[in-house]
């Protein structure tokens, strides 16, 4: 069980965290606690010393409004600022909901800012110009993080355009069709040739980034209706997003020794996935041919002198290895593309995750080389994450994936 702090204080609890109510239930119904800062009575506040003791023993930090900021600012302090930067320091994950541009006295230190620019979209498919509908197959930066796990799309009310520098970057991009107006002279600014983004990560590198996460709209509020009768979903849409928000908080790792001693099987559940599919989109083409008309040459001639080695104990097609598979699909690119094609990523990038697959297999394979360097949490969340989209794509081929138990 992991205890989040939200980073407001508790005497103002109804105005911080009633909108997030939903949220917070959803925490606990996964084995964690949110609470707000302990700061005692509007009569008696409790000692600033006792607060920050709260920030350091926390597990993770939400942060909604500028309140510790401010607080820091009327003090002539840093010291509520400070202390959440050395929870960061120490591996810490924080998530910033919301447009206050005040939060930028904290964000600036993650190269991020809020910005003044409110993004638009005049034919929204939700049905509102200020409501944005984010497909997670179309988001080129977060598409394959462990944060989209099983979540078809997301909802963010009332976005406002994200700054960031060179140690972090964009997170969720807007569509197609965005428009960005800025809020001190209500025109339309021209951004390009920058992605919009309207949610971003820090770092953008590292063993365990991100670390800090940044939401300039509604995503997670509770549902309720705007003046003119127009529905603001947040929670009830993005149920499955703000769950995979909570793991991330959390930093939970699977248990490690299942998790780990299932790797290789994971490994060959979806090097088998990608010969089947591979092979049947070649058969589908080109038919009894496909061998000599769908695999490179220089492929056939390794696979064939392999199977002679092997006196032909397997058909030939079982001498393909991963990177013959990644081979085969650049050079039938069309065949292939509408499968393995990541939106505006391009047929190299769309396929570079077959090197790192590559390597965590070789890995797996010789347990020795395994024990000096065991698969991360990070690495064990990607195997997981190519499963599902190996699973996904082979479904399309009528060819099923599974993992043996």
């Amino acid at each position: 069980m992991a205890n989040f702090l939200w980073l407001s204080f508790s005497v103002n609890r109804s105005r911080a965290l009633s909108r997030y109510l939903g949220f917070i239930n959803l925490a606990q119904s996964l084995g964690h606690s949110i609470s707000p800062i302990e700061s005692g009575t509007p009569e008696r506040s409790a000692p600033f010393e006792s607060m920050y003791a709260q920030i350091r023993s926390a597990d993770g930090y939400i942060l909604s409004t500028p309140e510790l900021i401010m607080t820091d600012r009327i003090g002539h302090s840093t010291q509520f600022v400070s202390e959440i930067q050395e929870g960061m320091q120490q591996r810490k994950r924080l998530l910033v909901i919301g447009t206050n541009m005040e939060l930028n006295s904290l964000l600036l230190a993650f190269d991020m800012g809020i910005t003044t620019d409110n993004i638009f979209m005049r034919r929204s498919p939700a049905g509102h110009e200020r409501l944005l509908l984010l497909a997670s197959k179309e988001q080129t930066y977060a598409w394959d993080s462990p944060l989209l796990k099983e979540v078809e799309d997301i909802l963010v009310q009332q976005p406002n355009l994200l700054w960031y520098g060179k140690d972090a970057g964009p997170f969720l991009v807007c569509p197609t069709g965005a428009e960005i107006v800025d809020a001190l002279t209500d025109r339309v600014k021209d951004v390009s040739p920058r992605e919009l983004a309207c949610a971003g990560v820090w770092p953008v590198h590292g063993e365990d980034a991100p670390r800090v996460l940044v939401l300039p709209g509604g995503v997670v509020h509770d549902a309720y209706q705007g003046a003119f009768g127009h529905s603001f979903p947040g929670i009830v849409h993005n149920r499955t997003f703000a769950r995979n928000l909570i793991d991330w908080l959390a930093n939970a790792e699977p248990h490690p020794t299942e998790s780990r001693s299932n790797a290789a099987t994971i490994v060959h559940a979806i090097e088998i996935g990608l010969h089947d599919i591979v092979t049947a989109m070649l058969h589908k083409e080109f038919g009894t041919k496909w061998w000599t008309a769908g695999v490179p040459k220089k492929i056939r001639v390794e696979a064939s002198q392999r199977h002679e080695e092997e006196d032909g104990a397997a058909p030939k097609e079982a001498y393909l290895y991963l990177l013959h598979l990644k081979e085969i699909i650049e050079k039938q690119w069309p065949l292939f593309a509408t499968l393995f094609e990541v939106p505006r990523k391009g047929k190299s990038n769309s396929l570079e995750w077959f090197i790192r697959l590559n390597e965590i297999r070789n890995r797996t394979a010789h347990p020795i080389k395994l024990r000096h360097r065991p698969l991360d949490l990070e690495e064990l969340q990607f195997l997981g994450d190519r499963l599902r989209f190996v699973q996904d794509i082979a479904q399309k081929c009528g060819i099923s994936v599974s993992v043996p138990e």
